[in-house]
């Protein structure tokens, strides 16, 4: 199958493709002619084919012609009512024609599975409880890549069984196989996943799980079982495996039905916050898993993809980003700072311009040193800029902040960034106390000097 830039064809078809579009209302005639309550699909689906894959899997096709798409009578119906399409070879050709579409054939009759292409309304309803979606026979596929140009399909509605009538205006639509992928089974969202662990000094902090369901590019053609094998033999060369009786599998494998696009069940996979400290920090561990496969037309897959939990441990004292209610220990008290000195890299550095409430005077400058004179088990820092409403110009957005017991040996504690330009506080957390008498701030992320207005250290 040819390779198609799609986007900028069927772009250049929304002005065409308005010729063969209709309005459906309550004069319109069904195709005996008679007044009738008429079915039809959403205008939408009349103003551009639809553009959609096809992934061919271990689990089978997935994906179909178009998309799933629901039924609509003009008015509620008075009997539960059954839709259903057909391909429409001749539809397809004009609508080819008109556009000028000659790089493009039209999909054979004997390839569709019409298993799911059908939809009910129910009495009183005037929109159908489910959806319309042709799909691609399984044993097909490979044809249909190896046919020469890109597929296209018009289907129309073909039967409408109850109460009711097809409308001639709004009753068809049109669809382009974009490409046919063949691929190996993953969550949709991703092979690989990362989590993360923060060892602190008050506890350790983070989540390792997966609860959901195994997801589907798009709409299963069978039903099918996946299970998930964890596999050590998938690791690489210098890759850490976790530590035994870490992982809890709780359910490894689903079951998924035909015409869903998620499995019946969830995986659930996790480790125990009460096992984090039987990880190393500052390590990342991988966790392999191989995909295998079970589908109702009795094929068995062992390798039918692979997927890879990363969990990377860190050693940490301070919280990504804080509020108030994140604070503990409180703040010294102003009596203790009086006795503080400073000292700055430039600007000026008057501390007692900092340690007053008085927004009217500040200290300028990017790093300041404090001697404390006595030892804290310092928790955080609050900080107040009066020129917040100039933002990034004069306020800092990060905070680095350094703690040591003799003004020679630094415990780095980490940078916070993006906080807050807003007029508020901004908050330095640590997620418990450190010993400490003297504090090093680094602030960053400003244009020019950072004002700093208020300074208040909280201890335990």
């Amino acid at each position: 199958m040819k390779p198609r830039n799609l986007f900028n064809l069927c772009f250049g078809l929304l002005a065409s493709v308005a010729l063969l579009t209709g309005c459906s209302d309550s004069d319109s005639y069904d195709i005996k002619g008679s007044k009738g309550n008429l079915a039809f699909f959403e205008a939408p689906a009349l103003s551009n084919p639809y553009v959609q894959p096809i992934y061919s899997t271990p689990a089978g096709v997935i994906g179909g012609v178009g998309q799933p798409m629901k039924v609509f009578f003009q008015r509620p119906v008075g009997k539960n009512t059954t839709v259903s399409v057909k391909s429409n070879a001749e539809a397809a050709q004009k609508f080819l024609d008109d556009n000028g579409m000659d790089d493009y054939f039209i999909i054979p009759e004997d390839f569709f599975d019409y298993s799911m292409a059908q939809a009910t309304v129910l009495s009183g309803n005037s929109e159908s409880t489910d959806e319309i979606f042709v799909m691609v026979k399984n044993d097909k596929v490979e044809t249909l890549r190896e046919m020469e140009g890109t597929p296209f399909a018009a289907f129309t509605i073909d039967e409408v069984s109850g109460d009711g009538e097809s409308s001639t205006s709004r009753n068809t639509y049109y669809a382009i196989v974009n490409d046919i992928i063949v691929d190996d089974l993953h969550f949709v969202s991703e092979d690989t996943e990362n989590f993360g662990i923060t060892f602190t000094p008050v506890g350790n902090f983070g989540s390792v799980e997966i609860d959901r369901p195994f997801e589907f590019a798009g709409t299963l053609t069978q039903d099918v079982e996946i299970t998930l094998t964890q596999g050590n033999s998938l690791l690489e060369d210098g890759e850490l495996p976790l530590p035994d009786g870490v992982l809890v599998i709780e359910n490894n494998i689903v079951t998924a039905s035909a015409g869903e696009s998620v499995s019946d069940e969830n995986i659930e996979i996790y480790i125990p916050e009460d096992k984090f400290t039987m990880l190393e920090p500052n390590k990342t561990y991988i966790v392999p898993f191989r995909i295998s496969i079970e589908r109702e037309d009795g094929v068995s897959i062992e390798d039918a993809g692979e997927y890879y939990m990363v969990i990377t441990t860190s050693e940490r004292i301070s919280r990504d980003r804080a509020t108030s209610a994140d604070m503990v220990g409180s703040p010294i008290s102003a009596d203790d700072m009086a006795s503080w000195t400073v000292t700055a890299s430039q600007g000026s550095a008057n501390i007692s311009n900092v340690i007053n409430q008085d927004n009217n005077v500040w200290s300028r400058n990017r790093t300041y040193t404090i001697d404390l004179k006595q030892e804290y088990k310092v928790s955080g820092l609050q900080i107040y800029c009066i020129y917040a409403s100039y933002g990034s110009y004069y306020c800092a957005n990060n905070i680095k902040l350094e703690l040591s017991t003799d003004g020679t040996n630094w415990i780095d504690c980490g940078t916070v960034t993006n906080l807050p330009l807003d007029n508020t506080y901004q908050y330095y957390a640590l997620y418990g106390g450190v010993p400490a008498r003297y504090i090093r701030m680094y602030f960053g992320g400003s244009n020019y000097y950072v004002y700093l207005d208020q300074l208040r250290v909280f201890a335990q």
